[in-house]
């Protein structure tokens, strides 16, 4: 389903049909005029770009939820060890709508906060030196900047969620011996020091006055 395959070992998301489109315009410079502007928001505005980054993220939910539930045994296991052996079971009904909620959530938290953040009291908003950069002069610039860093840590931790519970469906492919795979430690670490690069460049986006 929309060329949705991923790898039991590494479980890494691979489109055969976008690595098409991408190899086939590759040298097409009208595909870089037209990209460009978009992500420079020339062409659309920040909540634009995240509106249509987690729209994208969430038919990708569906699609994932749609293709491997009817795949999957009535009981999966859904919680492992650090071993990899699982240690906690539900049904596959339960499982995919905890999953669906989740993600549910998580894309409501990030789209209702970048909402919500333009809205709340300034008295709210924890930002360094906040007085200066909520200032009317520079509140319009504070404020897109804070709605981009929403939209890349927000598209990464619904990713790295879809990619976890990639490897739990495919630990449960596997039948009786069901397991999870140890190189499950690379997108977490990688998700974790990306997010602590995030957070440190938010700090220091705000923390000296210009």
């Amino acid at each position: 389903m929309f060329g949705l395959a991923l790898q039991p070992r590494g479980a890494l998301f691979s489109f055969p049909l976008i690595s098409h489109l991408i190899e086939s315009r590759a040298n097409d410079n009208r595909v870089y005029g037209i990209c460009y502007p978009l992500i420079r928001g020339r062409i659309m505005n920040p909540k634009s770009i995240l509106l249509v980054l987690f729209a994208f993220l969430a038919l990708l939910c569906a699609a994932q939820i749609a293709y491997y539930a009817p795949k999957l045994p009535d009981q999966v296991a859904s919680h492992f060890r650090f071993d990899g052996t699982p240690d906690g079971y539900s049904s596959r009904m339960a499982f995919f709508v905890l999953y669906a909620v989740l993600m549910g959530f998580l894309l409501l938290c990030f789209l209702g906060g970048a909402w919500l953040l333009r809205r709340i009291p300034p008295s709210l908003i924890n930002l360094p030196k906040k007085d200066y950069w909520l200032a009317p002069e520079r509140r319009q610039e504070t404020f897109a900047y804070l709605d981009r860093w929403l939209i890349i840590l927000g598209g990464a931790t619904v990713l790295f969620m879809l990619v976890l519970f990639q490897y739990i469906i495919m630990a449960n492919l596997r039948g009786e011996g069901a397991r999870m795979e140890h190189d499950l430690w690379v997108p977490l670490i990688a998700y974790l020091g990306f997010t602590a690069v995030m957070t440190v460049h938010l700090f220091l986006r705000f923390v000296k006055k210009r």
